[in-house]
């Protein structure tokens, strides 16, 4: 046992020396990864440019003069570069990059409105870059929904405008009842009857327009919930609708007797005046509201319980880390045994007393002691340099990173073994690294993908590393177990056919 231990702690030695000896090589592996992150943590904006258009104005009479109106109306949320009139030149100027979207006015917005249909205002892009195009078509949707705001609210200023002249009508019913009781006490029955005229037409315009604000008014409560004063206003004015008419009748009715009881006209004024004075609050309560909560009522407030500001360093340095570990553990293993067939090492080991299981025990011990030092470095400098949060406990930290070494040093010494050249060895590191890049989850979702490309995915130590270690540092919590045993099990398959394939290889020699 001891002479086993003293072969495999020379191969560990041999391992460590080669790599100290690099000193270029140490720097930039830890400089390297570190001055990434560090320029793409100061460059990288993290937010959306506004999108730059072209409105396209229609070329009709009813829309001369109209361009301040409708650059006011059509420019929420982007950048309106000009105002055209003329479609292909726009689109022209689309094709050619100069902005980012064009967007046409429906010239029969008023006509389909009018007709219950929707009014489509077309929008038209030229993208070839996936993410980019996403981004307009939300960018599209948002601003279909602040043009719908901006426009219904629009409609609800003039109808508080509108409710003005509501005020009036109740003035002068209010006024007419008076000279109604006037005229009845001066004995001028005629004169009395012709003010109940303009009464009754008064009414009838209050009881529409009171009819109209009450719909528009009881369909606040969905913003939140209504006081009780406002309430009892809204039950009072569905009474009053009601009533008013009714009321009116009465006093026309009695007022065409022979010979009017002045009592009996006074209860109907009396009532009248409490339709009126009920109309008037719900007139007072539809002016005071504002008319953007009443174009939209709800408004979406999002919170973030995660324990730190999500920013863009925070979140990819972890996965900077285990796509750094994997790659350099990989290429090392690569290289390794490769570099050993082509100095012709393989042959002296044949002949002396070691075994293939000591010599890859060796190796691994040498790269994994090194990369581990490696690791720490990287670990400290993202943490106490670029600031990253460790929310997580150390030991599951340091637990997935040694996972990780372990698992990568495999796949590269697999790598190793069907590797008849360096540069065979090198083609599998690169493909490995791009293929960590797309599939591990490193910038793209596993959800993103099919599920068998999401079962091939779990075959590589990045996918388990960076949710672990986005897990420990980000969420200050433990992974779920299933992602070490992962780890754990692609290090033993990997090491059991590196074992496998590098015994045949040195029994047949």
């Amino acid at each position: 046992m001891i002479k086993r231990l003293i072969r495999i702690s020379g191969f560990v030695g041999k391992e460590v020396r080669e790599l100290v000896r690099q000193p270029r090589l140490l720097l930039s592996l830890l400089l390297g990864p570190f001055l990434i992150l560090l320029v793409f943590g100061a460059g990288y904006l993290g937010t959306a440019p506004r999108l730059r258009v072209v409105i396209v104005v229609p070329n009709t009479p009813a829309f001369a003069g109209q361009d301040a109106a409708i650059r006011t109306q059509f420019s929420k949320g982007v950048d309106v570069i000009d105002l055209t009139r003329d479609l292909e030149a726009a689109q022209i100027r689309l094709r050619n990059g100069g902005i980012d979207a064009v967007i046409a006015v429906p010239a029969d917005a008023a006509e389909k409105i009018g007709a219950g249909a929707q009014a489509i205002v077309p929008v038209y892009y030229n993208e070839i870059d996936p993410i980019s195009e996403g981004r307009i078509v939300l960018g599209t949707l948002q601003y279909t929904n602040d043009l719908n705001k901006e426009t219904v609210a629009a409609a609800f200023k003039q109808g508080q405008q509108g409710a003005g002249n509501v005020n009036d009508a109740l003035a002068r019913m209010d006024t007419a009842l008076g000279r109604i009781s006037d005229d009845l006490g001066r004995g001028q029955v005629q004169d009395a009857q012709g003010q109940v005229t303009e009464v009754r037409s008064g009414a009838g315009v209050l009881a529409l327009s009171a009819g109209l604000m009450l719909q528009l008014l009881q369909t606040a409560p969905v913003a939140g919930p209504q006081s009780t004063a406002q309430q009892q206003n809204l039950t009072r004015t569905t009474g009053a609708i009601t009533s008013l008419n009714s009321d009116v009748g009465a006093l026309q009715s009695e007022l065409a007797q022979p010979v009017p009881d002045p009592t009996r006209v006074r209860a109907h004024n009396d009532a009248i005046r409490n339709d009126l004075r009920a109309l008037q609050g719900v007139t007072t309560q539809f002016q005071k509201m504002n008319a953007y909560v009443l174009a939209a009522p709800f408004y979406g407030q999002a919170q973030n319980l995660a324990r730190d500001k999500p920013t863009f360093l925070n979140f990819y340095t972890p996965g900077v880390l285990a796509l750094l570990l994997q790659h350099i553990a990989v290429t090392l293993g690569a290289l390794s045994m490769v570099r050993e067939r082509l100095l012709g090492s393989i042959e002296l080991f044949r002949v002396s007393p070691i075994t293939p299981g000591e010599i890859l025990t060796g190796k691994y011990i040498g790269f994994t002691l090194f990369l581990a030092v490696l690791a720490a470095l990287l670990v400290a400098l993202s943490i106490f340099v670029l600031g990253v949060p460790m929310a997580g406990d150390w030991f599951w930290l340091a637990g997935s990173l040694l996972l990780v070494i372990l698992a990568s040093l495999g796949l590269g010494f697999g790598l190793s073994m069907i590797s008849k050249t360096e540069s065979q060895a090198v083609q599998l590191a690169m493909l490995t690294l791009l293929t960590s890049v797309f599939f591990s989850g490193f910038f793209l979702s596993l959800n993103s993908f099919i599920m068998p490309v999401q079962y091939a995915a779990y075959s590589l130590p990045v996918t388990h590393g960076i949710i672990s270690l986005q897990t420990i540092m980000l969420r200050g919590r433990e992974p779920d177990l299933f992602y070490p045993a992962m780890l754990g099990g692609l290090t033993v398959l990997f090491a059991a056919f590196s074992m496998w394939r590098f015994s045949r290889e040195f029994r047949r020699g």
